[in-house]
């Protein structure tokens, strides 16, 4: 701009600077002297940049003036400012390099259009051009912003508000979405061209706020608040938005749910209120998909167990004493089992582990304590419940004629011998009874009744009396009744220790043991014995069992009655 052009405007009124000023392209023009500003003209609305400019001048007047003090007050004293002149003039030169710095920015910025073209006058230049007769690098095409895109702008100096646009400051930040044309402006600058983000189905945005601000919902963010934005579609971040991730939507079945906990206070998706801490599961029945929000953790995702018609599992922790669920603590107790099938021989003995009430067999109500028993009976399909602990299982025990089985009431104390024919079922209070014999009287009646040396004739005569049910596999069936079928012309004594009474049978017969009666073992040797009572009115004479008579030659349980067993002389 020429000298002569300058003082055209600087002699014009208001308005004719600014038709002047108009007509030149120009928005405002600063007028110095080269070192200090003389006079600022044009339209000053377009930007707070000449507001800095005089302050800055302002500034420098003050301290010019308070230099001339320091000078003046140095010269009437005669004495030392101490430095302090020094330093403000330092200030002053500072203050004037910032002021013409400034001037160089502002005082000569203009825009121009393809509909305006403008000369370049002595001491304009292009910043972007190449050289100075290339000015292709500087001329740009103007930005075009697409629909659902955006263009993020910066302030560079303070701007008042206008018709079209609010009031900003300098490192204010805004967007303008599209579709337009964006016409740059020198208060201004271009941040970057935002994209849109793209939700489908199934997807949400997660966004961070950079600083505080207010949504486009009229929603208020804190520094660093997190959200999710679900809406379909394409979805424009504002300047004050940082995405963080995109989150893909958890799908869910009839077969699976999501454990999820609480970081915060809030209300769920479903209008739930949740405290911290909290965990509940989300299942198909409430949603097919679910995407988690900020304020909530997802555990692990949980399989669901499939329970059939007859199964079921015990779950231990499933409640607090809140009331809630304690999910993570629960677990199952030896997984999923199947229901107890009882057949109608077949009963179950349970036991109270807590108090509670029963549901009976012909739905009457019973209630039950701790350490109660009783039985449940087949046919029947059985799940315990989780108060019941210690379950037995009971099969009706068939007995045949001849044979049977020893039960003691737990009550009572009182053992009996139960005997065929019959199937019997132990009760509640009964519990089998294994009936002990002496070592000697076993290998008596494995041996049929009688053991002794081989060679003694008579011993192959017991082998008739063998029964092989008795033992099995070598080894006696305690809680089986003891039972010995005693041959022809022998004598059995069998002896009760609880009444202390004695009794005789005579074969041939079967002797069948009471829960407190034993054999009666006899030893016998070679030397005849005079006379043995063997009960009331019977005595028998007993004789040797081979020869040369020798002791202890026999042991049995059984007597060989004559006259077909004498051998020796009776005298």
């Amino acid at each position: 701009m020429g000298k002569q052009t300058i003082s055209r405007i600087a002699k014009a009124g208001p308005e004719s600077k600014a038709h002047l000023l108009q007509s030149l392209g120009i928005q405002s023009v600063l007028i110095t002297d080269g070192k200090t500003p003389i006079n600022m003209i044009g339209n000053q609305t377009d930007g707070r940049l000449f507001d800095q400019v005089e302050n800055l001048k302002k500034d420098i007047t003050r301290l010019e003036y308070q230099n001339n003090e320091l000078e003046r007050d140095l010269r009437e004293g005669g004495g030392s400012t101490g430095g302090g002149a020094n330093k403000l003039n330092k200030r002053v030169e500072d203050l004037q390099e910032r002021l013409l710095t400034r001037t160089d920015e502002v005082s000569e910025a203009r825009r121009a259009t393809a509909d305006d073209p403008f000369p370049l006058f002595p001491g304009e230049r292009l910043p972007e051009s190449g050289s100075a007769t290339d000015y292709s690098c500087a001329i740009k095409r103007l930005p075009t912003i697409k629909a659902d895109h955006g263009i993020h702008l910066s302030a560079l100096v303070d701007m008042e508000e206008t018709d079209t646009a609010p009031a900003r400051k300098a490192g204010d930040e805004w967007q303008l979405r599209g579709p337009l044309t964006y016409l740059p402006k020198s208060e201004e600058q271009v941040v970057k061209m935002v994209s849109p983000i793209i939700i489908t189905p199934g997807h949400a945005v997660r966004l961070r706020a950079r600083q505080a601000f207010t949504d486009a919902k009229g929603i208020y963010r804190c520094t660093g608040e997190e959200w999710l934005v679900r809406d379909i579609g394409a979805y424009l971040p504002d300047v004050y938005e940082e995405v963080v991730e995109e989150v893909d939507a958890y799908t869910l079945t009839p077969n699976n749910a999501l454990h999820i906990r609480a970081n915060c206070n809030f209300t769920d998706q479903f209008g739930r209120g949740r405290r911290i801490g909290e965990e509940w599961l989300v299942k198909y029945d409430d949603t097919e998909s679910y995407i988690p929000d900020v304020t909530e953790e997802v555990v692990n995702e949980v399989q669901l167990t499939v329970l059939s018609h007859h199964q079921y599992c015990v779950v231990v922790n499933p409640l607090g004493d809140d009331g809630r669920p304690r999910l993570g603590c629960e677990k199952f107790e030896r997984g999923i089992q199947d229901a107890i099938i009882l057949e109608s021989d077949e009963a179950l003995l349970v036991t109270a582990q807590e108090e509670f009430d029963d549901d009976t067999e012909d739905g009457s109500k019973v209630h039950r304590t701790p350490g109660d028993r009783w039985m449940i009976h087949g046919p029947t399909d059985y799940i315990p419940r989780t108060e019941i602990g210690n379950i037995q299982r009971r099969k009706a025990t068939p007995l045949n004629e001849n044979e049977g089985i020893y039960v003691r009431n737990v009550q009572s104390g009182q053992v009996r011998a139960i005997l065929g024919p019959q199937s019997y079922l132990l009760q509640a209070a009964e519990e089998l009874y294994e009936k002990e014999l002496t070592p000697l009287a076993e290998e008596i009646l494995k041996e049929g009744g009688g053991v002794g040396d081989a060679s003694i004739r008579k011993i192959a005569y017991f082998d008739g009396a063998k029964d092989p049910s008795l033992f099995k596999g070598n080894k006696r069936d305690k809680t089986r009744v003891v039972t010995y079928r005693c041959p022809s012309n022998c004598a059995v004594q069998v002896y009760n220790y609880i009444e202390k009474t004695a009794r005789v049978l005579f074969g041939p017969d079967l002797v069948v043991l009471d829960p407190h009666e034993n054999f009666n073992v006899l030893s016998l040797s070679g030397e005849g014995e005079r006379g043995r009572q063997l009960g009331e009115g019977v005595n028998l004479l007993l004789f040797s069992a081979g020869k040369p008579k020798k002791e202890n030659a026999l042991k049995t349980i059984c007597l060989m009655l004559g006259p077909d067993f004498i051998s020796d002389h009776i005298t």
